[in-house]
């Protein structure tokens, strides 16, 4: 559909029109969807045999044991990410630079409140501006273990 669009666009025969198209899929239902229909779906059944019907079982504990060890080396990884990476700054070393404008454009369930106290610093960068008086050393902890969180 985009290479038909960018070749012939809609602007030259309707005038002002815009178009966006942008498409989210979650690539972890997009495999289980594959994986299902593989095993014990249409699939599996169209390519002959029995082993579909016996099979089953292990692809549960695969996904049952697997998806947990994937989520738990994510977790670990963000979080040692989040410990090296993240740059916490006394108050008046860096400016705090409010992304309010992106939470107005999306809305708070997108750009969350907890999200824009953390990157107050401003969003490209990980790194977070500290209140007056407080020490970047004692609010380090947690403050990676609020980023790890949120991440």
């Amino acid at each position: 559909v985009w290479a038909c669009v960018a070749e012939r666009p809609l602007g030259q025969r309707v005038r002002n029109v815009r178009y966006f198209l942008f498409v989210v899929k979650c690539a972890t239902h997009q495999t289980c969807l594959s994986a299902k229909a593989g095993v014990s779906g249409s699939f599996a059944e169209a390519a002959g045999g029995q082993l579909y019907k016996t099979i089953c079982g292990t692809a549960v504990r695969l996904f049952k044991y697997l998806v947990n060890d994937y989520y738990e080396e994510f977790c670990s990884t963000a979080r040692d990410w989040v410990s090296t990476q993240l740059s916490v700054l006394a108050h008046g070393n860096g400016a705090r630079q409010p992304a309010t404008g992106l939470q107005d454009l999306y809305t708070a369930h997108v750009i969350s409140d907890e999200m824009l106290f953390l990157w107050n610093s401003g969003l490209g960068s990980l790194s977070h501006v500290l209140d007056e008086g407080k020490e970047p050393a004692v609010q380090r902890a947690t403050l990676v273990w609020r980023f790890s969180q949120f991440i």
